[in-house]
């Protein structure tokens, strides 16, 4: 799927163009802290993948730029959004108007996130979506104050599907999380499918936080597909794979593929079940030396836990943040968010990406081998890297695209 990025003309112009008509930002004490806020998943099925560790990857982000700018101190604030877009709404809208905070990192959950993104325009404010993977976020969804970081739904698929049904994996069976996150997933994975000549079966549907995967199971099962598609994540993911294998299902007759795996998935699934498993992502801990030295710091102050994509791209769009406010000399809102669009995103994480009008950081996707347990000496590098694939073979163009910043951006 090849896209163009057009870089977005007159931003600063858009972005006040835009806003007209919304009520005024708060203002900000110039000589007050800057605040950054988190909405993690802190006691949910997306602690791990997110939670403390996005927490920490922002941390090291402030303390890398040395814990001030603009002469202020930076002040890092959280808290746990339970996974319910109603509770992290509330504190995030009093963060808005009454703490002083001008943009929120992560949102766990993608529902969570999408409903932050929406107040986050009302608000005249910023998300930097770093933990929602839905491709909702740069498609209707779409806004000129957020950013996303993370691949998305339709990234994971492309670079989870195409090679397996090409080999002839050909009919296929979803297991889904049942909100906007598993949702979006399986949608565009089945566009996927499609494409190359594949075909869906069936499907089942889950709440989140689902322990008991067996009814899923057996009806993949009876459905005879050759692929199933785990459109979950997090524990429903971990506890899909190890119940797979717990009940003897035959992975050589029905191929699980996990679209979306990250590095705590493979240490709650365990190295006898995630060695050979593959699965897609923008940066693991051992991407290159830099990268391995930050993962073991990284590591060493979260309990032995390796850093996810997630927490990797906390760090990513906090330091993207405090960058455009520095080069600029202000925190104002519309021109920080110009700035985050007119300026490649570039550090340890994300090299050189430029950042399209629907808000999508374009960071190429890897495809990624679990080693063999038997080869695995450090931890921290069990990956192998099957193949890149570039970012703009993996989103949609401006002309397919549902956002309608690509059309006000370019007239």
């Amino acid at each position: 799927m090849k896209a163009t990025c057009r870089r977005p003309v007159v931003w600063a112009v858009l972005l006040a163009t835009l806003w007209l008509g919304l009520p005024p930002a708060p203002a900000r004490a110039a000589d007050g802290p800057v605040r950054i806020g988190m909405a993690v998943d802190l006691s949910g099925p997306y602690a791990a993948l997110g939670g403390t560790g996005s927490v920490l990857g922002a941390t090291m982000a402030i303390e890398e730029f040395g814990g001030s700018v603009l002469g202020r101190k930076i002040e890092l604030m959280s808290f746990d959004t339970q996974d319910k877009p109603d509770v992290a709404t509330s504190m995030v809208r009093d963060w808005f108007d009454t703490k002083g905070v001008a943009v929120v990192l992560d949102g766990s959950a993608s529902s969570v996130g999408l409903a932050l993104q929406t107040l986050a325009f009302q608000r005249n404010k910023l998300f930097l979506d770093t933990g929602g993977f839905s491709s909702e976020f740069i498609g209707k969804s779409c806004t000129p104050t957020t950013l996303q970081f993370v691949p998305n739904t339709l990234a994971l698929s492309v670079a989870g599907l195409t090679q397996a049904v090409s080999q002839g994996i050909d009919t296929w069976y979803f297991i889904t999380a049942d909100y906007a996150f598993g949702n979006a997933l399986q949608r565009d994975a089945t566009g996927i499918i499609q494409a190359h000549g594949g075909h869906v079966l069936g499907a089942s549907k889950h709440p989140l936080a689902t322990a008991d995967m067996s009814s899923f199971i057996l009806q993949a099962q009876a459905s005879g597909a050759k692929g199933l598609a785990l459109a979950n994540a997090g524990n429903d993911l971990v506890n899909t794979i190890k119940q797979l294998h717990e009940f003897g299902v035959d992975t050589d007759r029905m191929k699980p593929v996990a679209l979306l795996t990250v590095i705590s998935d493979l240490e709650a699934i365990g190295p006898q079940y995630a060695q050979g498993l593959t699965f897609s992502t923008t940066v693991i801990p051992a991407m290159d030396p830099k990268v391995l030295d930050w993962s073991r710091r990284f590591t060493a102050r979260h309990g032995g836990h390796a850093p996810t994509v997630v927490h990797m791209m906390a760090y990513s769009g906090t330091m993207a943040y405090l960058k455009a406010v520095r080069d600029l000399g202000t925190d104002d809102n519309a021109k920080v968010a110009a700035r985050l669009h007119e300026v490649p995103i570039d550090d340890l994480f994300v090299h050189n990406a430029p950042v399209r009008p629907d808000g999508r950081v374009m960071n190429d996707v890897m495809i990624v081998r679990v080693k063999q347990a038997s080869a695995v000496t450090d931890p921290l590098d069990n990956l192998e890297v099957v193949s890149t694939i570039k970012a703009d073979q993996l989103y949609p163009t401006a002309a397919d695209s549902a956002c309608k910043l690509f059309h006000t951006a370019t007239q």
